[in-house]
């Protein structure tokens, strides 16, 4: 490998929270996002685009936009104009981890990523970086988010991980306990109904 800015890190396979810290600690630039494999730039200027976005900033983290993309369907996705903790974690707020660039600073000193979580790490981490820093919307899309990961394919684990960071991250009273154990319960739910009708929509076109 030729280029200069690449660096390929090998090290045994502890899973991907612990893959992206050894990322954290090895970069030497200012901003920092984090691509899984199937993800991808949404063009061939958006890191050129972003980078003067970033360089007229003075927040923590600025969230783009971007696209979700399906096995035959890619639909664009805008994050809220005002974002916050309570927002991100009970809203529709349009935040996809792989267009959300943050300073390397600001993760380090929040700890990085969990690595006691196996799929929410990413949305703990984003809660922790709204709840420290000023965080900034633009509505440009910078990156493809490939529905087909683990957080997908594993989506009751996912919903069970996202209320453990809630739970952690958010000053909770027992009235607030009370309603994330419902938003919970309708996640399972809603998760439920949708696997129920995937599999009629299958059975139908067979």
């Amino acid at each position: 490998m030729t280029d200069f800015r690449t660096r390929v890190i090998c090290e045994e396979a502890r899973g991907i929270y612990p893959a992206m810290n050894t990322g954290l600690e090895a970069c030497q630039g200012e901003w920092v996002v984090f691509l899984n494999s199937g993800d991808s730039l949404a063009s061939t200027r958006s890191v050129e685009a972003a980078m003067s976005r970033l360089k007229s900033t003075n927040a923590g983290c600025v969230v783009f936009g971007g696209f979700v993309q399906t096995q035959d369907l890619r639909r664009p996705v805008s994050p809220r104009k005002r974002l916050g903790p309570l927002i991100y974690a009970y809203g529709r707020p349009g935040v996809m981890h792989p267009c959300t660039i943050t300073r390397r600073e600001l993760i380090r000193s929040l700890g990085g990523f969990s690595t006691d979580l196996d799929i929410a790490a990413d949305y703990e981490l984003t809660l922790r970086v709204l709840q420290t820093s000023q965080v900034e919307v633009d509505q440009n899309a910078f990156a493809v988010f490939n529905l087909g990961g683990i957080s997908t394919q594993r989506l009751r684990d996912s919903i069970r991980e996202m209320k453990l960071a809630r739970r952690r991250t958010l000053q909770m009273t027992k009235p607030s306990v009370f309603l994330d154990s419902a938003f919970y319960g309708y996640q399972v739910t809603r998760s439920a109904l949708g696997s129920k009708i995937r599999k009629v929509r299958g059975a139908a076109s067979l």
